[in-house]
């Protein structure tokens, strides 16, 4: 079991991506994850092979975690079912129900056959741009509220693409991102209005 940083200062706890990656054998229909900081692109695209859709959300998943009684009779579903777990997730957290009353919650399903096209529109948007991506100033790009963590490192993935892409270029990602990542939030989250903030509904690390 992985421990966070609020339970311990040993930052070398935990299971690294790519043991993640070799220990599921493929072939899942699904993969969902009642767990933190799960949904990022560079783990959701490492697991594109495993599952053909992948459930989980870029920030932390509040101590109820999924509302099994609510969403097990739509996990076998296909694609409007699946869509209809994040709404209920969603709705289970904005109705006060829950233990954590009124922090919010966020969760994403990955059709994880379109995540394909996102490297290559990512490569033409940073390509010679290395330097400059590397010193810039991450606190201009939106990051995913937080509870425990205290590193600045989950950071919304089309926001961070936004830094640096022509209108043209952007509208292009915007559209593979919205193929490939169906997104649904709360109205709030940590006291973060999400319809005020540049959400796309994936996180990122900033190297």
């Amino acid at each position: 079991m992985d421990q966070n940083f609020g339970e311990s200062e040993d930052r070398s706890v935990g299971m690294n991506l790519n043991e993640l990656v070799n220990a599921l054998p493929g072939g899942y229909e699904f993969i969902a994850f009642d767990v933190c900081l799960m949904g990022n692109i560079e783990l959701l695209y490492a697991l594109r092979h495993k599952a053909k859709y992948l459930l989980a959300s870029p920030a932390e998943i509040l101590l109820d975690g999924f509302p099994y009684d609510q969403v097990m009779p739509l996990l076998w579903g296909g694609d409007a079912q699946l869509k209809s777990v994040c709404q209920v997730f969603r709705d289970y957290y904005d109705s006060g129900k829950s233990t954590v009353k009124k922090f919010g919650g966020m969760l994403r399903l990955v059709f994880t056959g379109s995540l394909d096209e996102l490297p290559v529109a990512t490569k033409a948007i940073l390509s010679w741009k290395i330097e400059e991506v590397a010193n810039m100033n991450s606190a201009t790009v939106w990051r995913y509220p937080l509870i425990d963590y205290r590193n600045d490192v989950f950071f919304d993935f089309g926001n961070y693409i936004r830094e640096w892409a022509t209108e043209e270029q952007y509208m292009q990602f915007e559209q593979l991102l919205k193929k490939a990542i169906y997104a649904v939030s709360t109205t709030e989250f940590g006291g973060t209005e999400i319809s005020a903030v540049p959400c796309s509904g994936v996180a990122t690390y900033i190297p």
